[in-house]
């Protein structure tokens, strides 16, 4: 979303790839480091 609106339509990768404010929001929320949703091994 920017500023209400949709900003992208597309797979996880294709909006890591092509949208700068996908990427930002995905880098902020995880810290840069891989998918929020993987477990991370001890």
């Amino acid at each position: 979303m920017d500023d209400g609106r949709i900003n992208g339509f597309a797979s996880h990768e294709e909006l890591l790839k092509t949208n700068d404010i996908y990427r930002d929001v995905f880098e902020s929320q995880t810290g840069g480091s891989g998918d929020f949703d993987e477990k991370e091994e001890a």
